[in-house]
């Protein structure tokens, strides 16, 4: 929190208990104790401490207000997150988890419709080793190659779908019709 920060903080209290005073000590000590916090959780904390009907004419207390509060620097960055992916298991970043989902399902839709229309069986860590755009052009080409052995029926009209939007072209099957079919 920056000292005009703090400074808020103090004319909000004053807004509030116009008998509270602001001095250059007050100022200077309110900023020692707030300076590792957010403003916006302190603010949010004293708007707290003003709707409290216990707290009525009362003054807040600095300490109070950054009470079970998280510092700033130790807040967790979203960085740091990580996501258990529903279809590998594998633990990823939440900041690179949708990109990783898109490539593990359609690595897991390839493995599945190759044994089930081929009879043969994909290494899914191979194809997780290609580079991303290779990898790409190879799940295009076999949707297209699915696409002429499927047969008709709901997963051909979604596979269709799939590929029409992947070209930039309008859908032929709307939701309606698709559920229709199940």
């Amino acid at each position: 929190m920056e000292i005009t920060e703090t400074n808020k903080i103090l004319r909000k209290i004053v807004t509030f208990r116009q008998s509270f005073l602001i001095k250059k000590d007050t100022v200077d000590e309110w900023h020692n104790i707030l300076k590792d916090y957010d403003y916006k959780d302190v603010d949010e904390k004293l708007d707290e401490y003003f709707r409290e009907s216990k707290n009525f004419g009362q003054y807040p207390d600095p300490y109070y207000l950054t009470k079970y509060l998280v510092k700033s620097n130790e807040k967790f960055s979203m960085s740091n997150i990580t996501i258990k992916c529903s279809l590998c298991g594998e633990t990823v970043l939440q900041a690179k988890y949708q990109e990783h989902y898109d490539r593990c399902s359609s690595i897991d839709y390839v493995c599945r419709m190759y044994e089930r229309f081929y009879n043969k069986k994909i290494n899914a860590k191979e194809l997780w080793e290609l580079p991303k755009e290779k990898f790409e052009n190879m799940y295009w080409q076999f949707c297209y190659n699915l696409y002429e052995i499927i047969p008709e029926g709901l997963e051909k009209r979604c596979l269709e779908n799939a590929i029409r939007s992947y070209k930039g072209m309008p859908i032929n099957y709307h939701i309606d019709e698709i559920l229709e079919n199940l």
